[in-house]
């Protein structure tokens, strides 16, 4: 039997063609598998992730409430605070106020006893020099 070289390097084309083939068959199926593989890996990474953005979400959102509301307690705290300021600083203005008209009628009442004092000590003085044994005193000393 006669066969000719170019049947026989057709038949290897075709050999070859059929194996090249059935290999990107076999190798898309195996690329389709590890991109399934990756795309769930990637999936499950992601969801994963995600639960774990979310219970950290859901925790700062409670701390952030929390602090909201301490600074709501510490304004309003602040705030009775600076009143209670206010209304001691008025108290005290009036009991200064109240005390100087004190002060002042006290001086006012006591003036006439220091005039009537200052007057008898004055005459006080006058009389002693004419007694006779203030007299000799101030002989002596001179």
């Amino acid at each position: 039997m006669y066969i000719r070289k170019s049947m026989i390097s057709k038949l290897i084309l075709k050999e070859k063609q059929k194996v090249k083939i059935s290999c990107e068959k076999q190798a898309s199926i195996k690329i389709k598998k590890l991109q399934t593989q990756i795309i769930t890996e990637y999936e499950d990474r992601i969801k994963e992730l995600s639960e774990i953005n979310y219970l950290l979400i859901k925790k700062k959102d409670r701390e952030i409430k929390k602090l909201n509301k301490e600074i709501e307690q510490n304004r309003n705290h602040y705030i009775s605070v600076r009143q209670r300021e206010n209304s001691v600083d008025e108290l005290s203005d009036e009991i200064e106020y109240v005390v100087n008209n004190m002060v002042l009628k006290v001086q006012e009442t006591l003036q006439p006893f220091y005039r009537t004092r200052a007057k008898i000590e004055a005459t006080k003085r006058a009389s002693d020099k004419k007694h006779n044994k203030v007299e000799s005193i101030f002989r002596a000393a001179k």
